[in-house]
C-alpha cells in the first residue's frame, strides 16, 4: 500500500474516530470528570483522600526538594531502588529541576502536613516525548493518599503545561503488582512492550519485568508517524494486535530474502572479529560500553547498570549500516547482535533490550533467528531524517525466564504476553 493509499484509508475511514477510546486527546477529554467524580465520591467516604492530598510543583532551583526526593527513592525502596543517580539531589536539581526538562510534583499528607510521596514528568523536547517515572509514596502514609488523584492530575497538568510539546508519553510500569498498570490503562495509555526481568527493586535480588506502556496523540499517528512500516511476517499478529487498538491503516508483511545458513554465519563471525568494545566505569554504578566495527566505523553505545546487569540506552543506529555499500551489511548487523548476547552467554549482562526501526524485514529477521526476543512493537518511536517518526520492534533478551506466577498483568498485558510468548 503506498503512502497516498495509506493517507486516504485513515482519512475515508471510521477508524481515526474510534481513536478517542485511547491516547493523550481521550485522556485530556475524559481527565477533568475523573477528578470531578473522585471529589464528590471521596467525599461520601468514610474518609475524604482527596482533600486530603496536595500535589506541589517544584521550582527549578530548590534543593530542599531535590534532597526530599532523593531521601524517599532511598526509603520506600530500602536502598534497593537500582538507579542510584535518583538517590543524588544534586543530580536531580540539575538534571531535572535546573533543565526544565521536568515536571516534578511532590505530595503532601493534609493531615500532618507531611512530604509523602513525588513524581516526576520528565521531557525531551526535540522527540516530543514524555517519561514519567518515580512515582511514589510513602508506605505508612498510603491509606491517607488519593493515588488516583496523583496519577490523573500530576499528567494532566503536565500535558497542559506543554501541550504543544508532547506528542507521546511512556512510562515502565512495574508488575510485583499491577496497581499502577490499571490506573495507566483507564487514562488511555496502552501496553505496548514487555521487557522481561529487566529490574531488580528486591533486597532477595528477585527479577522483575516492566510493561512499557506508551500514549500518543491523534496528530503523532495521523500526520508524524511514517505509516509504511516494513514489517516481518511472524510479527503479523503482533502489529495487528497495536491495528485494531490505535486502529492503523493496514501493514505489508513480508518474508527475509536472507538465509540463516552455514555460509552467512561464516561472514557474521568474519565480521564479529572486526568489533572491538570499549568500556568505561560511570557514575552511580554505570559501565559505559561502546563496540565500534573497526572498518566502517559503525558503532553501539549503552550503559550497563552494574546492579540489574541489564543494558540500556542502547544508541544503534542500523540504516547506518544499510547505507554501507558492501555485501556484508546484514553480517555486520548479525555481527553486532551476536556481541551482545555473547556479553549474556558470559554472565557480563542478564539483559538487553534496543528498539529495531522497522525499515527492513531482514533485520527483524535477523536479529530473531541469531537467538534474540521480541519483547513488543512501538509505534512512530524512531526519527528519521525527513522528520517522521517510523515505528520500531522493541528486540532483546533476558537470560532468564520470566516467573509468570509473580508477574501481575491486567487483561491488557496478558493479552499482550500471550501474544509475544511464542517470539521469547
Amino acid at each position: 500500500m503506498s503512502f497516498e493509499q495509506r493517507s486516504d484509508f485513515l482519512l475515508k475511514s471510521n477508524k481515526a474516530e474510534k481513536l478517542l477510546s485511547v491516547g493523550i486527546d481521550y485522556f485530556l477529554n475524559i481527565a477533568p470528570n475523573i477528578l470531578e467524580n473522585l471529589k464528590n465520591n471521596r467525599k461520601n467516604s468514610d474518609f475524604d483522600k482527596y482533600s486530603n492530598t496536595i500535589i506541589k510543583y517544584v521550582d527549578e532551583n530548590d534543593r530542599d526538594m531535590a534532597e526530599f526526593i532523593a531521601n524517599l527513592h532511598y526509603t520506600v525502596y530500602h536502598n534497593n531502588y537500582p538507579y542510584k543517580e535518583m538517590q543524588d539531589s544534586d543530580y536531580i536539581l540539575k538534571n531535572f529541576l535546573q533543565k526544565n526538562q521536568a515536571v516534578v510534583g511532590v505530595y503532601n499528607n493534609k493531615i500532618n502536613n507531611k512530604l509523602c510521596g513525588c513524581g516526576i514528568f520528565q521531557l525531551d523536547y526535540e522527540n516530543k516525548l514524555a517519561y514519567i517515572r518515580s512515582l511514589m509514596i510513602l508506605n505508612e502514609d498510603r491509606d491517607f493518599i488519593d493515588v488516583k488523584k496523583i496519577f490523573v492530575q500530576h499528567i494532566y497538568e503536565a500535558i497542559i503545561k506543554h501541550i504543544n510539546l508532547i506528542d507521546k508519553i511512556y512510562g515502565e510500569v512495574r508488575t510485583a503488582h499491577n496497581i499502577v498498570q490499571y490506573l495507566s490503562e483507564s487514562i488511555g495509555f496502552v501496553p505496548h512492550a514487555i521487557l522481561i526481568n529487566k529490574d531488580n527493586f528486591s533486597d532477595n535480588n528477585e527479577l522483575e519485568s516492566d510493561i512499557l506502556a506508551i500514549t500518543y496523540t491523534k496528530k503523532c499517528l495521523i500526520e508524524k508517524r511514517f505509516n509504511n512500516p516494513k514489517i516481518y511476517f511472524k510479527l503479523k499478529n503482533l502489529y495487528e494486535h497495536f491495528e485494531n487498538i490505535w486502529n492503523l491503516s493496514p501493514a505489508d508483511y513480508d518474508k527475509s530474502e536472507i538465509k540463516i545458513n552455514r555460509n552467512f554465519i561464516k561472514f557474521v563471525f568474519l565480521e564479529y572479529k572486526n568489533i572491538i568494545i570499549n568500556k568505561e566505569l560511570d557514575n552511580y554504578s554505570y559501565i559505559n560500553y561502546r563496540m565500534i566495527h573497526e572498518l566502517y566505523g559503525v558503532t553501539m553505545e549503552f550503559q550497563v547498570n552494574s546492579i540489574t546487569k541489564s543494558a540500556e540506552k542502547i544508541k544503534f543506529k542500523p540504516d547506518r549500516i544499510l547505507k554501507i555499500k558492501s555485501i556484508t551489511n546484514y553480517e555486520i548487523f548479525g555481527a553486532f547482535i551476536l556481541k551482545l548476547l555473547k556479553l549474556i552467554d558470559t554472565g557480563e549482562i542478564n539483559y538487553f533490550e534496543f528498539y529495531l526501526p522497522c525499515l527492513d524485514v531482514n533485520l527483524q529477521y535477523i536479529s530473531k533467528e541469531l537467538g534474540c526476543s521480541i519483547f513488543g512493537y512501538a509505534l512512530a518511536w524512531y526519527k528519521l531524517d525527513n522528520g517522521k517518526f517510523v515505528d520500531c520492534v522493541v528486540i532483546g533478551k533476558s537470560k532468564y525466564e520470566i516467573n509468570e506466577t509473580k508477574t501481575h498483568f491486567t487483561q491488557k498485558s496478558k493479552e499482550l504476553f500471550e501474544l509475544i510468548k511464542p517470539l521469547l
